[in-house]
């Protein structure tokens, strides 16, 4: 239970992506109530400054990513030591992004009492042997579905040639009255050729991905959120933690 007169960290939760760490801050403000409990999220891009303000001035819960969480241990800004828990979310998506060193700093600094718990759609052996070094005796639970989406959701696929990809997708958003949508790339350079053509063609379209600043991100988002836009493109990576 988080005492809200004490003015430390009782949890960390690490997410891989700004926009996830964004994310879940939100979710947590959002039902606190008047609890008096103090959120904030840390990830690069935005200014260390106000986070100092904000880390300074007492937090409980504390949502970061990786290099910024260990930006602030370094600069003896964040103090883990009272930490109750720590939550590492998508951790096989934050293995993929190379950031298992990072995870293993950031453990080594924490309360070692503390409940751990770590959230990943697949369990790759490095993950595993993360969870036995720091977690002990843990519990391992999968939680099944019989279906992998909800009944609302109608899944249509086409078959195509890679060079006729760009027409079908215009094709698609054509067909569609009032297309509203998220489209998916590989790459980063796919994301901004497809911004690019489709903007050249006369769709309201515009990116996410991680080149791109954080302001800029977030006032896309924003744009997309009120349908300024209809057509946002992103990477898998930079899409996740988007709410809309």
């Amino acid at each position: 239970m988080i005492n809200p007169s004490e003015r430390s960290v009782h949890a960390l939760i690490i997410t891989p992506t700004r926009e996830l760490a964004i994310q879940v801050s939100e979710e947590i403000s959002s039902f606190k109530g008047n609890s008096g409990i103090q959120v904030i999220p840390i990830y690069g891009g935005q200014s260390i400054d106000q986070q100092l303000r904000r880390l300074k001035k007492g937090v409980h819960i504390v949502v970061g990513t990786p290099g910024r969480v260990i930006d602030h241990i370094k600069r003896k800004t964040l103090n883990l030591k009272d930490v109750e828990y720590l939550i590492l979310d998508e951790a096989d998506e934050m293995l993929n992004m190379g950031f298992i060193e990072d995870m293993e700093e950031i453990m080594s600094h924490t309360n070692p009492h503390k409940r751990t718990l770590l959230f990943s759609a697949t369990m790759p052996l490095r993950i595993k042997v993360l969870a036995s070094k720091y977690m002990g005796d843990y519990e391992f639970i999968t939680v099944r579905k019989q279906q992998l989406t909800t009944s609302l959701t109608e899944q249509i696929y086409y078959e195509v040639k890679a060079g006729d990809k760009f027409e079908a997708l215009c094709r698609i958003i054509d067909i569609e009255e009032d297309f509203y949508g998220l489209v998916f790339c590989r790459t980063k350079n796919d994301v901004d050729s497809v911004v690019s053509h489709l903007i050249d063609r006369g769709y309201d379209a515009d990116a996410i991905h991680g080149d791109i600043s954080q302001a800029q991100r977030e006032k896309t988002l924003d744009k997309f959120k009120k349908k300024r836009i209809n057509v946002l493109v992103a990477t898998d990576v930079a899409a996740r933690g988007i709410d809309v």
